[in-house]
C-alpha cells in the first residue's frame, strides 16, 4: 500500500523520485535535476543515455519581464541530433507565468525533451526528460 502511494505521488508530481507524467515531453519520463543558464555558457549534460547541450539563451534588450528563449542540442546514442528551444521566465502584470512549458524531440526510442522548472517562483530554469516507453 505504501509503495502504491509513493508511486502515485511520483506520477502526480514530476519532480518526485525523478520520474513523472510530463505531457509536453511525451508522457511518463525520467526527469533530471534542475539546470540553469550558467552565465549563458554552453555546457553538456549526459542524462539517461541522452546528451543534452545547452547552447545559449536570448532575451530582448532592456525588457526583463518577457520570457527568454533557451536553445538546446540533443544527441542520441545512434548519432541523431535535434535542436530544441524553450521559453523560460517572464511575468504577467500581476504575477510570474506559472505555466510549465516544454519541447520534445521527434526522435523515438527514446524521445527526449526539456521542460521549465520553478525556482523561487521564477520559471528561468529547466529539467531534461527522457521518455520511459518510446
Amino acid at each position: 500500500m505504501i509503495l502504491l502511494t509513493i508511486l502515485g505521488f511520483g506520477i502526480v508530481d514530476s519532480r518526485f523520485l525523478w520520474t513523472g507524467w510530463i505531457p509536453d515531453t511525451g508522457g511518463m519520463c525520467l526527469v533530471s535535476p534542475i539546470y540553469d543558464a550558467n552565465s549563458n555558457s554552453t555546457y553538456s549534460v549526459m542524462f539517461a543515455g541522452v546528451n543534452f547541450t545547452f547552447l545559449y539563451w536570448t532575451y530582448p534588450p532592456n525588457i526583463t519581464d518577457v520570457p527568454h528563449k533557451a536553445y538546446f542540442l540533443v544527441t542520441f546514442d545512434d548519432g541523431t541530433e535535434e535542436n530544441l528551444s524553450l521559453y523560460v521566465g517572464g511575468y504577467t502584470v500581476i504575477m510570474p507565468l506559472q505555466v510549465p512549458r516544454g519541447d520534445k524531440t521527434s526522435h523515438s526510442f527514446p524521445s527526449a525533451g526539456v521542460i521549465t522548472a520553478d525556482t523561487w517562483g521564477l520559471w528561468r530554469n529547466w529539467q531534461y526528460t527522457v521518455n520511459l516507453f518510446n
